[in-house]
């Protein structure tokens, strides 16, 4: 998700079976890219804060509100 500038903000993350299928909003903060590895590591994120960050759902998208839930 990028912000008016362009600029990334979040990265949806489908959790896939692991917390029963929710797509949750990661924010860029804790992102690290690997690009000679190809891979995307997210630091400082346990299950459990995984578990209770809301759902994210890409066709209603989110507000400022919610951003800080």
């Amino acid at each position: 998700v990028f912000d008016n500038e362009g600029h990334l903000r979040y990265l949806a993350v489908d959790t896939g079976f692991w917390i029963f299928g929710k797509t949750v909003l990661v924010p860029a903060g804790l992102i690290e890219v690997n690009d000679a590895a190809r891979e995307v590591v997210i630091r400082s994120l346990t299950k459990d804060l995984v578990q209770r960050m809301p759902a994210y759902d890409s066709v209603e998208g989110f507000d400022r509100p919610q951003e800080d839930t």
